[in-house]
């Protein structure tokens, strides 16, 4: 998976989208739309781009999008 590629994809999730292109290093709790509804689009997003079903517990354990970025990179390898 690459990392330009998926932050893309995770800032077209949001609602309403970031200002500036995400570069990884932010706060989930600091992304504008990153509430329950961005938490849904993104599960939604990761199952329809990679095919995956992610855990709740383990998104919302994530702190920042690189550690999103991690999450769906470990669960591809597995």
């Amino acid at each position: 998976m690459k990392k330009d590629s998926f932050l893309t994809l995770f800032e077209n999730t949001l609602s309403p989208p970031p200002e500036t292109p995400l570069c990884g290093r932010e706060l989930c709790s600091d992304l504008e739309g990153w509430d329950s509804m961005g938490v849904l689009s993104f599960i939604a997003m990761v199952n329809r781009e990679y095919g995956l079903t992610l855990e709740v517990e383990k998104i919302y354990a994530c702190k920042s999008v690189d550690e999103l970025a991690a999450l769906v990179a470990d669960q591809l390898e597995s």
